[in-house]
């Protein structure tokens, strides 16, 4: 329970820095999400592709862990997962 509730706490932190961000550029998010696992065993990239197929965002911001072309070949990238597969 210290994990999940130190996970929440991290991920708000950060969502509500990126919600300020987008704000210091003009863009006022009408809602925001933090998405969290729900002990089903399916990837991150799946449970972020359902919760898009269900919620039809205008936006999602994915980011980056900088591994490179070579680690995106081997590990796989959620961020490309989710730009080559998400609905239109």
């Amino acid at each position: 329970e210290r994990i999940y509730n130190h996970a929440v706490y991290t991920g708000t932190k950060f969502l509500r820095s990126a919600v300020k961000k987008c704000m210091s550029l003009g863009r006022r998010p009408d809602e925001y999400k933090l998405l969290l696992g729900n002990g089903r065993s399916v990837s991150a990239k799946q449970a972020m592709l359902e919760s898009i197929a269900k919620h039809k965002p205008d936006l999602v911001v994915c980011g980056s862990r900088g591994m490179g072309a070579m680690g995106r070949a081997f590990l796989g990238s959620v961020s490309d997962y989710l730009a080559h597969n998400s609905p239109s």
